[in-house]
């Protein structure tokens, strides 16, 4: 049973049989010498006008041109870094990382030979090839996934020979220039870049030393070091987040031979066009209950009627006409919808 003073759930706000309230009282005095039901019709008005603004707005009906500021892109890694190793080998192949979709960024780092080349596979690039000495090749490729998620990074060796490899996958890279800077050094340090933006870098490391172990940079996270049980060696770190002059990185390496050390700026893509707001300045046409059909048209006469006969002089000043459901929203974009409240007479 309802409350005292509500009206039922269902149906539209009709009068309810089981009421133990008792009759309410009329009054014939018009309502424009009562300044209590005046005060409480308009109460009721901008209560009814006040719920379809709210709804209204849930439902991003008054949406404007005026634009907002969007919070800066950042990238991130997808999954974790994947190996490869071999005392002898005319391909890489190293497992894409989970995750990976399309428009990511994947960052394969290979160490081999000198006297060896390292050619990356179609729809590669080929963004690092770096030496030192008569022991050492550390190069990098670079891949932007398209539709096709590939399920392995290939990578060829010629002629074959001791490597290893390491691949990296990241979202929020700007697919159409995915590399700001890049630099390699003969030596355990990653060089330190000047970046247009907010970049991630990535510290790679190549050497001959047997069996060799890299421990990360300070203040970066470690994807990955490998080695082949010979002389070949490889390892990954990364570093989010870094704006302006971006540190070198000195790796930790032992045993530590010929050593090839590189570091690579990925750029963020830019960031998505941004968010309409609220301006009351300028507004979209507004929706009406003429734009919904005969549905619409039924509605909004079932609301107009109910609010009309509220405002009638004489009128039970009894429960309020309850705002309109959620499905309603689309119709009453404005209080035009119920023509008679447009001369002002009855507010």
């Amino acid at each position: 049973m309802p409350a005292p003073g509500q009206w039922p759930r269902g149906g539209f706000n009709q009068p309810n049989s089981t009421d133990e309230t008792g009759p309410r009282l009329r009054s014939r005095q018009p309502w424009h010498g009562r300044p209590a039901l005046k005060r409480g019709l308009k109460g009721v008005l901008a209560a009814e006008v006040g719920v379809i603004a709210v709804l209204l707005v849930a439902v991003g009906l008054h949406v404007v041109p005026r634009l907002t500021s969007t919070t800066t892109p950042a990238i991130s890694q997808v999954g974790g870094a994947t190996t490869f190793e071999s005392a002898r080998a005319a391909k890489v192949v190293t497992g894409v990382p989970a995750g990976t979709a399309q428009g990511d960024v994947l960052l394969t780092f290979v160490e081999t030979r000198r006297g060896s080349t390292v050619t990356c596979t179609s729809g590669a690039k080929r963004i690092l090839d770096h030496t030192h000495g008569a022991g050492t090749r550390l190069a990098a490729c670079l891949t932007v996934v398209g539709q096709s998620i590939p399920s392995a990074i290939q990578v060829r060796i010629s002629p074959r020979n001791q490597v290893t490899a390491v691949t990296m996958a990241f979202a929020g890279v700007n697919a159409s220039g995915a590399v700001d800077v890049m630099a390699a050094s003969s030596s355990t340090t990653s060089p330190s870049v000047k970046l247009s933006g907010s970049d991630l870098v990535v510290f790679g490391l190549g050497s001959s030393g047997l069996a060799a172990v890299a421990t990360a940079p300070s203040g970066a996270r470690l994807q990955a070091t490998v080695n082949n049980s010979g002389h070949a060696q490889v390892a990954a770190a990364t570093r989010s987040g870094q704006q302006g002059t971006a540190a070198a990185g000195k790796w930790s390496l032992a045993p530590s031979s010929l050593p090839v050390a590189a570091t690579v700026a990925l750029v963020a893509a830019p960031p998505p066009a941004p968010i309409p707001a609220t301006d009351s300045s300028t507004r979209q046409p507004q929706r009406h209950a003429d734009d919904c059909g005969p549905l619409g048209e039924y509605y909004r006469a079932q609301f107009c009627s109910r609010l009309r006969a509220k405002l009638q002089p004489g009128a039970d000043n009894g429960p309020p006409v309850h705002g309109p459901p959620v499905h309603w929203v689309s119709i009453f974009a404005s209080v035009r919808d119920c023509p008679f409240l447009a001369t002002g007479d009855l507010v």
